[in-house]
């Protein structure tokens, strides 16, 4: 009996033909015939299954959840006083994951040392050279965290995705397709928005963000369809998953997400598509001015389709125009844009009052052009050393996957503001990392580099540790009915924190303190919103010349808004200045402003009748 089954057992083209019955009447066939199965069991599953339980993959699985909870992570504690949790847990989780990696390496590996492995300890060395000598002041703990968090992801697709691009392409299109069935649930009303004024936002602070990360799943996932190897059945999966990051990236609204679609799929990748068709010059000519053409004209209509938030861009690349020219070479410092941009809006609507662009003034700390941004902060040493790491990534993995999804990336970052988005700031590293380069030199990890790897990856968890310690303690003092900071000559150089710390402090009328962390807080962050708080301390102090400053700067910066000027006729009408409120009475009626509402035209009744009642005055 047991030769009879045996015989019927084949392993051709790895397919194993039995019969069912014969094989379940009796129990002792049954199981040898399972043992013959288990012995035949073909090669590759074999492998599979090793591969599964390797260390190494489970590492890389590790590495993908992490990519597919992070925009979790950041809505969980998206509020002010909690948006410093996910950078401390995603470091001390990278950190861990590499203290692994290290610690299962065997002694005697070679270690390859490539082209964009230079390139970016280049822009490090860049960086750290940038904030020793150029930045003001010193960076705050959340900011090294997250450097720590990006070099660390660097480190870690060099480790895991360099081999498995496919494997970092499916978590991405994973995450993707979460975020867009958020998003999409959200427009529906299942679930509710993140937003005040937009319904779908996903799992991020507006829909410009997270229509950039779906359409970076969606690359993915076309780069993955084009790619498939494993017959139709493989892309036929992924059909419905590009249609919901489709309907995802509609529902987005955003103009910039749309451009770096469109950007990927104008991406003359013809081997990549596999058509087999040779062009000729004249052809191509045809295609590339039919190309130019609809490019134009999708620009002017997505200009017209928004035609404010465009001019709104506009008057900040306008704006930043004189910034960049101070210091051209080596930037203001890494991190300084949100204190100087403000006042550089103020210069500039102060030296063209005609543009059409100052009514699009408002409260802003990002550029809307990563290049710009860069520029302005590194200077162009920083900006070319960068752009030599991207265009490099993208030369060699044009191939690759990573090569097209970098193309959007980077066009997305040509109108947003993805470095200021955790989840999307993630995927420059991933994609730079992942990317196989060639190979310059190969070091042999020995011993003294197994002890250094430890000891190094271990004291930056140590000091992440200690850093999310601070800043749990120090957020939780900021609920005390009298804030007491007791770290607050380490949380003085954290953008978010002092802004929470000044609102605190203004809200609980702890006028004298607010004043006093004045400097400190103009060292970080420079505002609209924070001169005209500190213009309202000043004036319910009674210092009103302190006052009038305040509100004259925060006028220059958002010259649209009534309030600061009707703050300053106030004064002087109640000081009895006459002539300076006549002046500023004049200000406010001639005044264009955004958004008319209740409390601009009590302003401008309130200046129309003043100066009616000292009209006869003047003309004495």
């Amino acid at each position: 009996t047991y030769n009879k089954y045996k015989n019927n057992i084949t392993t051709k083209n790895e397919n194993i033909i039995f019969s069912k019955k014969k094989i379940f009447r009796n129990n002792f066939c049954g199981t040898h015939i399972f043992l013959i199965l288990a012995k035949n069991l073909p090669n590759r599953f074999r492998q599979m299954h090793n591969r599964i339980l390797s260390r190494s993959s489970i590492l890389t699985g590790t590495c993908g959840v992490l990519i597919v909870i992070l925009p979790f992570l950041c809505y969980l504690y998206r509020n002010a006083f909690s948006d410093y949790v996910p950078i401390f847990v995603s470091s001390m989780s990278i950190c861990l994951i590499l203290i692994v990696h290290a610690a299962n390496s065997h002694i005697g590996s070679r270690i390859r040392i490539t082209v964009l492995d230079l390139l970016v300890a280049a822009y490090l060395t860049w960086g750290v050279f940038n904030l020793w000598l150029i930045r003001p002041d010193w960076p705050s703990l959340r900011f090294w965290s997250e450097w720590i968090f990006l070099v660390c992801t660097y480190l870690a697709a060099r480790l895991f995705f360099t081999d498995r691009q496919k494997v970092l392409a499916g978590f991405i299109v994973i995450s993707g397709v979460a975020q867009s069935l958020w998003g999409i649930m959200q427009a529906i009303r299942v679930l509710p928005p993140c937003h005040e004024y937009f319904a779908a936002t996903g799992a991020f602070p507006n829909p410009g963000p997270w229509g950039g990360y779906v359409s970076i799943s969606l690359i993915s996932c076309i780069m993955t369809i084009i790619d498939a190897k494993k017959g139709k059945n493989a892309q036929v999966f992924l059909y419905p998953i590009a249609g919901i990051l489709c309907l995802a990236l509609f529902l987005s609204d955003s103009r910039a997400s749309w451009i770096a679609s469109i950007a990927v799929l104008l991406y003359p990748s013809w081997d990549r598509l596999r058509l087999g068709v040779s062009f000729s010059n004249k052809y191509r000519i045809i295609v590339a001015t039919f190309i130019a053409i609809l490019f134009a004209a999708g620009s002017y209509g997505l200009y017209r389709y928004k035609k404010e938030s465009a001019e709104g861009r506009m008057l900040i690349w306008k704006s930043c125009v004189e910034l960049v020219s101070e210091k051209f070479w080596t930037g203001h410092g890494i991190g300084t844009f949100p204190v100087l941009y403000m006042d550089a809006q103020a210069h500039y609507v102060a030296e063209h009052p005609e543009s059409r662009f100052n009514m699009s003034a408002t409260n802003n700390t990002q550029a809307f052009n990563e290049i710009i941004h860069t520029i302005a902060e590194q200077g162009i040493i920083g900006a070319i050393v960068l752009l030599s790491v991207i265009g490099t990534a993208f030369y060699y993995g044009r191939r690759q996957w990573t090569g097209p999804v970098l193309i959007g990336l980077t066009t997305f970052s040509l109108f947003s503001y993805p470095a200021d988005i955790l989840p999307l700031k993630l995927f420059f590293p991933l994609l730079v990392g992942s990317t196989r380069s060639p190979t310059i030199a190969a070091i042999r990890f020995g011993k003294f580099h197994f002890i250094i790897a430890i000891a190094l990856l271990i004291s930056i968890f140590i000091f992440t540790i200690r850093a999310y310690r601070i800043y749990n303690v120090s957020f939780t003092q900021l609920h005390n009915p009298i804030p007491r900071i007791s770290s607050y000559d380490k949380m003085k150089y954290d953008q978010h924190f002092m802004l929470c710390y000044a609102k605190q402090l203004y809200n609980r009328r702890q006028y004298h303190t607010f004043i006093t962390i004045e400097q400190d807080l103009s060292r970080q962050i420079t505002s609209y919103d924070i001169l005209y708080d500190l213009g309202n301390a000043c004036y319910r102090l009674g210092k009103f010349s302190r006052a009038v400053e305040y509100y004259e700067k925060a006028h220059r910066m958002i010259p649209t808004r009534i309030a600061p000027l009707y703050r300053i006729f106030t004064i002087y009408r109640s000081e009895g200045c006459n002539a300076e409120a006549q002046e500023k009475a004049h200000q406010i009626i001639d005044l264009p402003v955004k958004i008319s509402n209740s409390e601009t035209l009590r302003a401008k009744s309130q200046a129309k009748t003043f100066l009616n009642e000292h009209r006869p005055d003047e003309e004495q």
